[in-house]
């Protein structure tokens, strides 16, 4: 319920930004909708689901998509939109095994072999 709630919430955010900035057009707040959609995905499965070794993915991918987002400042060229875009995986991935390092501290391993 929260990934849909996140997903929801962020489309609607997405579509209004899309429509302050930019001409109103129906490929562009389809674009916002759909880059706010992956970005609450993203937070929705990263916050609802247990720290683990592929929440490291997630914050990858969201981070991924805000740097492409701030890779769009005028004028856009491709090399702006891939550095801003693997900068914000790297922060992502950054904080994800951070997290992934921070949220398992103190649990203990439990082996189900017998």
């Amino acid at each position: 319920m929260k990934r849909l709630a996140w997903t929801v919430s962020l489309a609607a955010a997405g579509i209004f930004l899309t429509m302050r900035s930019a001409p109103i057009h129906a490929a562009w707040i389809f674009w916002g909708a759909a880059f706010g959609a992956l970005i609450g995905l993203g937070f929705g499965t990263i916050f609802s689901k247990a720290v683990s070794r592929v929440s490291v993915i997630y914050w990858s991918f969201t981070f991924g998509l805000f740097g492409c987002i701030y890779g769009l400042e005028e004028p856009v060229t491709i090399t702006r939109l891939c550095t801003r875009s693997a900068g914000g995986i790297a922060i992502g991935a950054i904080l994800g095994v951070l997290r992934y390092w921070f949220g398992h501290k103190g649990e203990t391993y439990h082996s189900t072999a017998t």
